[in-house]
Parts: C-alpha cells; sequence; structure tokens
C-alpha cells in the first residue's frame, strides 16, 4: 500500500503534442495523450486514456488499447494489438518480423512474415523485450503475463493468461506456454513445445520437448528438478566413482592370475 501511494508516474501533458507526427488516417481518443515527437501512422487507433511517451513509434493498423501505456522509444512495428490496461516499457519492439528463411539453393530467402501480435489485458512487456509477428495467423500474449527486460517471443508463440517470463527467456517460434506458468531467467526452448499449466522452468533451463502441467523443471534438456538434481550428486561423484571402479579392476586382474 505504501508503494502505491509513493509512486510517481511519468508526467506527460494533455492532449497531442505539436512535434508528434500523427497520420491523418490514425485515430487519437480525445482523452489519450501522445508525447513529443511521437509517430502514429495511417490506420492506428489510439483509445480512451491511453499514454503514448516521446518518440514511440505506433505503426499502421496498430491499436493502442484503453488506459494502455507505451514508454519512450517503444515501437510497434505492424498489425499490433494491445488491449486495455498493457503496458510496454521503453526500447521494446512488437510487431517485428520473425525469423522466417528458406534455403533457394544459393541463399537463405526471406519468408514474408503477414501476420500480427496480439497482447492481452493487463500484460507488461519490459524494456527490450521483443516480441514477433506470426508468419500468419497471430502470436498470442494472453492476459495478465508479465514478461520481463530483455525477453525474446518469435513468430506464432501463444502464451496463456498469468504467464511469468523473466530477463532473458528465449521462445522459438511457435511455443505454446500453458496458463500460470513461470519461467525463470534465461530459459531457452526449442520450436513448436508446450510448457504445461502452472509448470515451472528453473533459471538457465534448456526446454527440448514438451514439459508436463504443474512440475518443477530445472536443467538442460530440462528435467524434473529432484531427477536433475539426482544426476548433478552422481556427477560430483564420478571422480570418486572412476577411483572405485580402477580399484575393482586392478583386484580382479589379480584373481585371474591366481586362477
Amino acid at each position: 500500500m505504501f508503494l502505491a501511494i509513493a509512486d510517481r508516474p511519468m508526467p506527460l501533458a494533455e492532449g497531442v503534442h505539436p512535434t508528434a507526427v500523427v497520420d491523418p488516417l490514425a485515430s487519437v481518443a480525445p482523452t489519450a495523450k501522445v508525447g513529443p515527437y511521437a509517430v502514429i501512422e495511417a490506420g492506428a487507433v489510439i483509445r480512451d486514456r491511453a499514454r503514448v511517451y516521446a518518440f514511440a513509434y505506433v505503426g499502421e493498423d496498430c491499436v493502442v488499447g484503453e488506459g494502455s501505456t507505451l514508454y519512450p522509444h517503444t515501437v510497434l512495428v505492424r498489425d499490433v494489438t494491445l488491449e486495455a490496461g498493457v503496458i510496454v516499457h521503453p526500447g521494446a519492439v512488437l510487431g517485428a518480423d520473425g525469423f522466417g528463411y528458406a534455403w533457394d539453393g544459393a541463399r537463405h530467402a526471406k519468408i514474408p512474415q503477414v501476420g500480427g501480435l496480439r497482447v492481452g489485458p493487463e500484460s507488461e512487456v519490459g524494456a527490450n523485450a521483443t516480441i514477433d509477428r506470426s508468419t500468419a495467423g497471430t502470436t498470442l500474449i494472453g492476459a495478465d503475463v508479465k514478461i520481463d527486460n530483455l525477453v525474446q517471443i518469435a513468430h506464432n508463440c501463444r502464451i496463456e493468461d498469468h504467464v511469468i517470463l523473466a530477463s532473458q527467456v528465449g521462445l522459438a517460434g511457435s511455443v505454446t506456454v500453458e496458463t500460470g506458468a513461470v519461467l525463470g531467467g534465461q530459459v531457452g526452448t526449442s520450436d513448436h513445445v508446450t510448457i504445461g499449466k502452472m509448470a515451472r522452468v528453473g533459471g538457465q533451463s534448456g526446454v527440448v520437448g514438451d514439459l508436463g502441467p504443474g512440475v518443477t523443471y530445472w536443467g538442460t534438456p530440462a528435467r524434473p528438478k529432484g531427477e536433475t538434481m539426482r544426476t548433478l550428486a552422481r556427477t560430483g561423484r564420478l571422480a570418486e566413482t572412476e577411483a572405485r571402479i580402477k580399484e575393482l579392476e586392478r583386484r580382479l586382474a589379480e584373481l585371474e592370475e591366481k586362477l
């Protein structure tokens, strides 16, 4: 409660700043605020009480939902929809091309990325995080999803409600993270995997296959935490085990000589 009282929102003047560039085909609600040097492209919609800070870029056909906030230097590239109450922190880029190429015999030919991105209500995207639009269809971020700084979410991912992604998580294309799952810092995934509902994945884990719901995982490849801990304990005794095996081999050799 005290922290809420002490919080100081960043200042932003009423209306549209005279240095902002707003395309005539864009729509800005009367109660929205647009800061200095922000750019709002054609077809973009800024809804009631939204706040767009200095140097933010809102591309063609993007929607900034009611009460949402774009902090300075955020970028919505194209076809990005933010629902109500979304917060995007400085330097984040939403809706850039997914990483799609096909070898044509001579070079890596770019695959057009023609889909979009939708971020659900009350979600928050950290500084310098990146979320790619889909190759086709929509990259989906659910409601109340909390995405830390420097997270990368690739094209066609589906992040369900109440998920937490800590700093430097990297999700490859078409990954599904189900409701309430938590991924610790620097977790990386292969493409097309599913992380189950309420699963917990420890920091720096590598997810190479589907993970079931409600279990805590850790390690590379990510396995149930208890299994990983037992494996690490055995690894720590490898030198001792090797010495014992060599001693047993020596004794066996002596017995064979006596036969």
